[in-house]
């Protein structure tokens, strides 16, 4: 299934806030609507801890999705991050997008790492990647390749 089809739902994995946004904005360019996007907000809750705490990323994440248009977010609350993507169809119908940065000399950032292991699940992924003007100190934003 191409993206941009109607059928596909189009999943962005939060990361970062600033991964976040890039991966949201990358999510549009996939998804024939906004409302084909989801926003995925892993709560890794050790055991012994109670679920309170993701109230302050509903507020942070729910911010960041209103600026890009898309609904709120859907907090998963869960106690290994795996579980988050464990649900995820590998037959086509979904698009997921992870933003962050891809990495520097000691090997690929987690996002980029995540993005390798859904891709090697057989899921369709698109990462969105941040990376730092090295002619200052303000972040910029840019695509790496469609690994989807």
């Amino acid at each position: 299934m191409a993206p941009g089809t109607p059928d596909r739902a189009v999943y962005v994995i939060a990361t970062t806030p600033e991964g976040t946004e890039r991966a949201l904005h990358e999510a549009r360019l996939h998804a024939t609507a906004a409302a084909r996007i989801a926003l995925i907000v892993p709560a890794v809750v050790p055991e012994g801890h109670t679920t309170a705490d993701t109230a302050d990323l509903m507020t942070e994440y729910g911010a960041i999705a209103t600026r890009a248009g898309v609904r709120a977010p859907y907090v998963c609350v869960c106690r290994q991050p795996r579980e988050v993507i464990a649900g995820f169809p590998t037959d086509g119908s979904t698009l997921i997008v992870i933003g962050g940065p891809s990495g520097g000399p000691h090997g690929p950032s987690p996002e980029r790492e995540l993005a390798s292991l859904l891709l090697r699940e057989g899921h369709h992924v698109v990462f969105a990647e941040v990376f730092r003007d090295r002619r200052s100190d303000e972040p910029a934003s840019g695509l790496s390749l469609d690994e989807g």
